[in-house]
């Protein structure tokens, strides 16, 4: 018996497994026991049809030797033993971290502009960066007068510099006309507080937005934590090249 869910977090699976003693329904209540937040079952299938579409799963799971070109697939046992149920737990895993960082990057990618991209301008303090960026949103019109007093006031109680490699400034309020990103990137650092960053990310939030904050702020934060990806940024000549970055 399957386990249908309306989960947007779960991964959907294809089971194929031997017919023999009832193995199917064994492994798919074992399964669907086990993984029941992170996995859903869509179909069992004892056999491959010439015609069958992956487009709707995300993972094949099965008992038999298969090879589906372009297709996510893990080999388990039919007596699903330990092994097979902590390669099951770490696939699970990486496919729902997987989604995470692409829904993540989705997101961000929403809100950037090239009027609002800089690289190199000469800025080498916290204060000229504010202002910088603060009032490029201002003269937009994508902020009232007195966002980046707002900024400053913000950044006054606690900094917004993150593992002294990058910075994302933002107002108290969440009032914005849109919700943007106006990014400094100085290959010379920029002085914040005590230590020189490459990158600075100032956000103006839309009050509609207010609710998914907390996730682009996150979001954010989740990619630039990854050296790599912010080596790239840094180094990225131009707004294409840094939108690719994402990408």
């Amino acid at each position: 018996m399957l386990h249908p869910s309306s989960g947007k977090d779960q991964v959907r699976a294809l089971l194929v497994c031997d017919e023999y003693h009832h193995i199917a329904e064994y492994l798919t209540e074992r399964l669907c026991h086990d993984f029941s937040a992170k996995l859903q079952i869509v179909d069992v299938l004892t056999h491959i049809p010439s015609n069958l579409s992956t487009q709707n799963v995300d993972l094949i799971l099965h008992t038999i030797p298969l090879h589906i070109l372009g297709a996510r697939t893990l080999l388990i046992s039919p007596f699903y033993r330990k092994s097979d149920f902590l390669a099951v737990e770490h696939t699970l895993d990486l496919l729902l971290m997987e989604r995470q960082h692409l829904r993540h990057r989705n997101l961000l990618l929403t809100y950037f502009d090239p009027s609002l991209f800089f690289r190199n301008q000469g800025i080498r303090t916290k204060e000229e960066a504010i202002r910088f960026l603060g009032n490029h949103l201002e003269n937009m019109g994508i902020c009232q007068k007195g966002f980046t007093e707002s900024v400053f006031r913000r950044e006054s109680l606690s900094s917004t510099c993150f593992f002294e490699s990058f910075a994302i400034p933002h107002a108290i309020e969440l009032n914005a006309k849109l919700t943007q990103f106006c990014v400094l990137i100085e290959e010379e650092g920029v002085l914040w507080d005590d230590v020189k960053i490459p990158c600075v990310f100032m956000i103006a939030v839309k009050q509609a937005d207010n609710p998914a904050f907390s996730e682009i702020y996150s979001s954010t934060v989740d990619f630039l934590c990854d050296k790599a990806a912010l080596a790239q940024l840094t180094a990225a000549e131009n707004f294409s090249a840094f939108i690719r970055c994402f990408e």
